[in-house]
């Protein structure tokens, strides 16, 4: 699953709670699907996203949308570009109505320099969230499609609200739900490609599927290699300085 770093692909790991915490008496924000966050530059903000699902993408010189990460609630926009003045192309889109709190980049930065620990806790998180956009690429670049789909499910899994296992017996709903079109932006696919693929496990027996929920067999993801430990004995979710 992973090939070099800690985090899995894709999805970003959870803010520590000490983290989150930069958060409290911010303004609580609604956005509806399609609306986009301001982030970075002089005047961007931070936001801590509450409810919904947010996704990181960019627009190639092909002019074709990629998508290479997921925010789920617990997680964080802009912060990684908080502390740096220049903008970049990503776009922050909800894709489905969300609800987050936000605080100005340079309230983000005036409590983060309080302490050093905080500072600490940021700088990792910072790596892991980019090791998870690595791990995605690096899965585009060097995974065949079918390979790249059953990563993604198994990302879902172990780092979208799971319990961090997948039953070894029936069927595992999976706790984020994509349209197919959604889900062939990020594998670097095409949207026929994954609904024929996800009918043909369909018929395998390893999935079921209603609407954008998906419920699948942990047999799906025999195939799926991980240089770290196995399934059954996941790593932290975040790295806690006492």
């Amino acid at each position: 699953m992973r090939q070099v770093f800690r985090a899995r692909p894709w999805v970003l790991p959870p803010e520590p709670s000490r983290l989150a915490e930069l958060f409290k008496g911010g303004r609580v924000v609604e956005m509806k699907a399609g609306a986009t966050f301001s982030h970075g530059g002089l005047e961007g903000h931070v936001a801590l996203l509450l409810e919904g699902l947010v996704t990181f993408s960019f627009i190639d010189i092909k002019d074709i949308y990629r998508t290479f990460a997921l925010v789920l609630p617990g997680r964080t926009i802009g912060d990684l570009d908080a502390l740096n003045p220049d903008r970049t192309t990503v776009i922050a889109e909800c894709i489905r109505p969300s609800r987050a709190l936000l605080i100005p980049n340079t309230q983000y930065r005036r409590k983060l320099r309080t302490s050093v620990e905080l500072m600490e806790m940021y700088a990792d998180m910072s790596i892991l969230k980019e090791e998870a956009v690595l791990e995605g690429a690096i899965a585009n670049f060097t995974l065949d499609l079918d390979s790249r789909l059953r990563l993604l499910l198994l990302s879902f899994f172990l780092e979208g609200g799971g319990r961090g296992q997948i039953d070894p017996d029936g069927f595992n709903v999976c706790p984020v739900n994509l349209s197919v079109t959604e889900i062939a932006r990020i594998v670097a696919g095409t949207r026929s490609w994954v609904s024929t693929r996800l009918s043909e496990w369909t018929r395998e027996g390893l999935l079921q599927k209603s609407g954008r929920t998906l419920a699948v067999r942990r047999e799906l993801f025999e195939s799926v290699k991980d240089w770290l430990p196995p399934l059954e004995t996941p790593e932290p979710k975040s790295v806690e300085i006492p």
